[in-house]
């Protein structure tokens, strides 16, 4: 499963790619919880086992997906 996230005044997003056994309810409440607070912080495991932040207040949208695949091209 992957999460692709907006943050505001950045021009990219961020997509992360989660471990296959995330449980997608949990990723939703995280995002629930940080989403529009000025302190609370998304904290999200990849993967491989590295950790990414985003504050709250940043985030524009989330978008979750099942796989990311490895999309070359124009695809």
């Amino acid at each position: 499963m992957y999460i692709r996230i907006g943050v505001t005044n950045h021009a990219h997003e961020i997509l992360v790619q989660l471990p296959d056994n995330t449980d997608r309810r949990s990723v939703k409440d995280s995002v629930d919880k940080s989403i529009g607070s000025n302190t609370a912080t998304l904290w999200l495991t990849d993967a491989k086992g590295k950790e990414v932040a985003v504050l709250g207040s940043n985030i524009a949208f989330v978008e979750l997906g099942p796989d990311a695949g490895n999309p070359i091209g124009f695809g």
